[in-house]
């Protein structure tokens, strides 16, 4: 299709004094190329010949193209390291986090450590202020008796 459209076109810029109405209405029928697809100013078919060999999927040579593969190249090769940097990061962060988990644990021991101290403390408080109790009653007893014995 690319190829007629240039050999109208060709046409055209020959014939456009002798048949200029026919061969216009006649061009405007056909995809005009973009500025890209224009890029090297070959006609008729040269271009044919060009088109047919950029069709493929394998291009030799076409510098565009392997400039672009290049910068793709170049930003995967980029993207890989950040990519590095950031799985190292991650794990330099799982590690911290693993020894902070670690620390916690230990504090969590130690606290229930103290908590089981200080029940043990709390009853042996309780058992003191119940012998202080038992002691003041025997004290006060005495202390009848001596009033008791005194008044006699």
């Amino acid at each position: 299709f690319t190829c007629i459209f240039y050999c109208l076109m060709l046409l055209f810029l020959l014939y456009k004094y002798i048949y200029r109405d026919c061969v216009a209405c006649f061009f405007f029928f056909f995809k005009q190329k973009t500025a890209y697809e224009m890029l090297r100013s070959l006609v008729g078919s040269e271009m044919c010949i060009r088109d047919r060999a950029m069709a493929g999927p394998h291009r030799r040579g076409f510098k565009p193209h392997d400039s672009l593969v290049k910068q793709h190249d170049s930003r995967v090769k980029q993207h890989d390291s950040r990519v590095k940097q950031h799985d190292s990061r991650v794990k330099q962060h799982d590690s911290r986090v693993k020894q902070h988990d670690s620390r916690v644990k230990q504090h969590d021991s130690q606290v229930k450590q103290h908590d089981s101290q200080a029940k043990q403390h709390d009853s042996r408080v309780k058992q003191h202020d119940s012998q202080v109790k038992q002691h003041d009653s025997q004290v006060k007893q005495h202390d009848s008796q001596v009033k008791q014995h005194d008044s006699q």
